[in-house]
C-alpha cells in the first residue's frame, strides 16, 4: 500500500520541485522593484518549497498522529540510510516553517490591503 503513496509523493513533489525551480527563475529574471519587502517573502517560499519538495521526493513521509503526538514514517528512497535521518530533520523544519510563511505572508497581505 505505502508503495502507491510514496509513488503518487514522488510525482506531485517533482512537478512541485518543477514549478517552484520556474518561481527562483522569475524572481531572480524579473525582479520587482516596486514591492521590496514582499520579494524576500517570494524567494523564502520558493526556497523553502524547494527545499520541503525535494525532502518528499527522497523520503515520501507518511505521518501518524494520536491525540497530540505525531510520527513521520519515510518511505522513500533514503528511509533506510543515514541520510534519510538527516533529510527528516530537514523536512519537519521545512513542514513547521511551512506555517509560518503562510502565517506571515497572510498577515503582510492584510496591512497591505487595510493601508
Amino acid at each position: 500500500m505505502y508503495e502507491s503513496v510514496a509513488l503518487t509523493c514522488q510525482i506531485v513533489s517533482s512537478l512541485s520541485l518543477l514549478a517552484n525551480i520556474y518561481l527562483a527563475y522569475l524572481y531572480f529574471c524579473c525582479p520587482v522593484k516596486s514591492i521590496n519587502f514582499y520579494k524576500h517573502f517570494f524567494l523564502g517560499t520558493a526556497l523553502q518549497n524547494l527545499l520541503f519538495s525535494t525532502c518528499f521526493i527522497l523520503l515520501a513521509p507518511v505521518l501518524m498522529s494520536e491525540d497530540f503526538a505525531y510520527v513521520f514514517l519515510a518511505y522513500g528512497p533514503l528511509r533506510e540510510k543515514n541520510e534519510g535521518q538527516a533529510l527528516m530533520v530537514l523536512y519537519c523544519l521545512a513542514f513547521a516553517s511551512s506555517m509560518l510563511l503562510a502565517t506571515d505572508t497572510f498577515i503582510y497581505r492584510y496591512f497591505q490591503i487595510c493601508k
